[in-house]
């Protein structure tokens, strides 16, 4: 009888042993960073204007840092944080009559509490930049754009049969240059 109840105690004692090996515990953390809502405001228009241009013109340029026809766009967020700016590669102008000039964007950008235009720095699409100020909450929480770029298939000039007319990326067949801003 001895046997036999040591016997049985070992075998609760085995099954205990095998039912801890196939448990096993982990704990996870969670963690979230809570921001403000981001805007994009253009404040000095949205319409890139180059005027009238002649047909082989080379002057098809608007700089970004000091033409005072560059488009500015305010971007405001949470202080001292991370985003992306990007935009579109493929930017076209139309007309009513199907032709089309491309146009190559030339963007400039600043981390400043206050926008000044000839202090800005050319930046590439899809670039990491921070918002003014430190995070959470000290600063302003802006950052700059300035739009300008180039027309015509050599950047910077009209080709010389080009169509006459109007053109502008609002056309049926034109492309227009989104710019886009997301948190990192």
């Amino acid at each position: 009888m001895k046997k036999l109840i040591l016997i049985i105690v070992m075998l609760l004692g085995f099954a205990g042993m095998s039912l801890a090996q196939f448990t096993a515990n982990a704990n996870v953390d969670v963690s979230a960073k809570i921001v403000s809502t981001l805007s994009i405001t253009a404040t000095s228009g949205s319409e890139l204007k180059f005027g009238t241009l002649a047909q082989g013109a080379t002057t098809a340029t608007i700089n970004a840092r000091t033409d005072p026809k560059a488009v500015e766009l305010d971007i405001h967020g949470t202080p001292g944080a991370g985003i992306t700016v990007s935009w579109n590669a493929t930017t076209e102008l139309g007309d009513a009559s199907g032709h089309t000039i491309p146009f190559t964007p030339a963007i400039n950008g600043l981390t400043a509490a206050t926008a000044t235009q000839g202090s800005s720095n050319s930046i590439s699409s899809s670039d990491k930049v921070n918002l003014e100020g430190t995070f959470p909450s000290t600063g302003s929480g802006n950052y700059y754009l300035w739009v300008g770029g180039q027309l015509g298939s050599t950047p910077g000039t009209i080709d010389g049969n080009q169509a006459l007319g109007n053109y502008s990326t609002a056309a049926s067949n034109g492309v227009p240059l989104t710019v886009t801003v997301t948190y990192q």
